[in-house]
């Protein structure tokens, strides 16, 4: 599954232009030393040519640079994908917008392509875990953490549905309604789409 930000190309052939201008004295020189056609990158630099996120981390690899460092914002903000929940295919995909968020608040990430928020508009049972989020969040989770820790918030599919739980240290999928919601244990049944990281109250945004 793709979660990764849809970045503004001209955010990412500005970052490109000013490490080349940084690193080299040319760009022929820049294109020689890294083993790229020259025709490419200045397609790429002058818009004629994409520069997706695939060859932008192919190019951060072949220059040792830290994933993220072409598709990163200048203003200090990273954009975020808004999915929806499409009952139909039983999957999450990207609902056609973006949440900007101020990198300095998202402290327990250095890199944020696996990012991706949930509004709380979208029908999802916040319910089940009440006490740990408000019906006006908007929820960000990390499709990448999906190592399961105790008490902390997944994004799960099980079954038929898309679902959010939290773990315990017993290995079930618990809630804070354990009257209304049945415990899951964990099993093969259970894919998990991502832990919740974040939450911003869009009432105090």
């Amino acid at each position: 599954m793709q979660n990764q930000l849809t970045l503004d190309q001209q955010t990412m052939i500005d970052n490109l232009r000013e490490y080349i201008n940084n690193n080299s004295s040319s760009l022929t020189e820049f294109a020689s030393a890294h083993n790229i056609y020259l025709s490419n990158l200045s397609n790429i630099l002058n818009g004629k040519r994409k520069f997706s996120t695939k060859l932008a981390r192919e190019l951060e690899g072949k220059l040792d640079l830290e994933k993220g460092y072409f598709t990163r914002q200048k203003n200090n903000t990273v954009k975020i994908p808004f999915q929806k929940i499409d009952e139909m295919a039983n999957n999450i995909i990207f609902d056609k917008a973006h949440f900007s968020i101020e990198l300095n608040l998202l402290t327990q990430n250095n890199q944020y392509n696996s990012l991706f928020a949930i509004h709380p508009s979208i029908n999802l049972d916040r319910a089940a875990v009440i006490s740990h989020i408000s019906k006006s969040d908007i929820l960000i989770f990390d499709s990448d953490k999906k190592e399961l820790i105790n008490n902390k918030i997944y994004l799960l599919r099980y079954k038929s549905q898309i679902i959010i739980r939290i773990f315990d240290e017993n290995n079930y999928f618990t809630t804070d309604m354990p009257e209304i919601y049945a415990s899951i244990p964990f099993s093969d049944e259970i894919e998990l789409l991502g832990r919740l990281l974040y939450t911003i109250n869009i009432e105090e945004k």
